[in-house]
């Protein structure tokens, strides 16, 4: 722990490569997962990744958790996370548009 104080680069653990855009990390409240949401296959779902509680080093590669590919619900921006104790929160966009006609009365 550094108590607040910022951790000297030397001890930065990398947990994903850098050839992805991996945004919005979030622990798990147990500290063994790491969520975030990446451009890893052009669509911006939540992946995770496992870690050790007490290193904070990788076990497994990163894995996706859930895709949002299809349907009206989408990104615009990289989301927030929340992560309860049985629970992750993901606001998602709605993206719909209707066209109505009618005939004016004459």
């Amino acid at each position: 722990m550094s108590d607040g104080a910022p951790v000297e680069s030397e001890r930065w653990i990398a947990v994903t490569q850098s050839k992805y855009f991996d945004a919005g990390p979030t622990f798990s409240r147990n500290g063994k997962i790491l969520y975030f949401t990446p451009n890893r296959d052009k669509f911006t779902c939540l992946w995770a990744v496992r870690l050790d509680p007490a290193t904070r080093k990788t076990l497994t590669e990163p894995f996706p958790v859930k895709h949002f590919h299809a349907g009206p619900r989408y990104y615009s921006t990289y989301p927030e996370i929340s992560v309860g104790p049985d629970w992750i929160v993901i606001s998602l966009e709605q993206v719909q548009s209707d066209l109505w006609m009618t005939k004016f009365p004459e």
